[in-house]
């Protein structure tokens, strides 16, 4: 679950139409859709993985199947916190 609040129109970053949560291995080498979400709570599900990281891009399709457009949100799980950085 997650919830967001003061998200701006996506249409106000360009062409986009949706936004959307993709979550990733720490490494970002694998990539799951996870949902379209908006300003409220929005289920993300779960992912396979102990370690991951979750980002929000605004996309120009709400059923775009990989992520393409502008990268606006992101978050790693609490079990990667400890590793070392490398953003």
């Amino acid at each position: 679950m997650v919830r967001i609040d003061s998200l701006p129109p996506p249409r106000s970053l360009g062409d986009f139409r949706a936004y959307v949560a993709w979550g990733y291995d720490v490494t970002m080498g694998q990539e799951r859709r996870l949902a379209v979400v908006q300003n409220g709570e929005t289920s993300l599900g779960e992912l396979p993985y102990e370690r991951f990281r979750v980002v929000i891009s605004a996309e120009r399709s709400p059923t775009a199947t990989t992520r393409a457009g502008r990268l606006v949100m992101r978050a790693t799980s609490p079990s990667a916190l400890l590793l070392a950085h490398r953003d």
